[in-house]
């Protein structure tokens, strides 16, 4: 009897494994890799799990530094630090104009880099 028992709680505790997020899907909900823009002035981020790129015309390359990802009521903020600054990255489902094209993006991105603040749109990478 307690075999019998222990046998069905083994199997009980084994459907309550989480289970692992779809691919490219991170366990947060969102893609695990995103793209984000903003303009005026022009900037780039793009996130790619643990690391995120922070770009701007005159740093094409870019700027690479590690982040960390949490949600809160279905958002995704994204933190780190740039240079020596606080980032935080809030990432909202929410479609997106760019401002300069006719692309409709997914998602909206709220940018802070220190006390600078900007807004773009974002959009899961290839």
């Amino acid at each position: 009897m307690r075999a019998l028992a222990a046998a069905g709680l083994a199997g009980a505790l084994a459907s309550c494994a989480p289970v692992p997020p779809a691919p490219g899907i991170a366990g947060d909900g969102f893609a695990a890799r995103l793209s984000g823009i903003g303009t005026e002035p022009f900037w780039s981020l793009d996130i790619d799990g643990g690391q995120a790129r922070y770009a701007t015309p005159e740093r094409p390359d870019g700027t690479a530094f590690v982040v960390a990802r949490r949600t809160a009521g279905g958002t995704l903020i994204v933190t780190g630090r740039l240079d020596g600054r606080p980032v935080v990255a809030t990432v909202r489902r929410q479609s997106c104009s760019d401002g300069m094209s006719d692309r409709t993006w997914p998602m909206t991105l709220a940018l802070v880099i220190g006390t600078v603040r900007q807004s773009g749109c974002a959009a899961p990478a290839p």
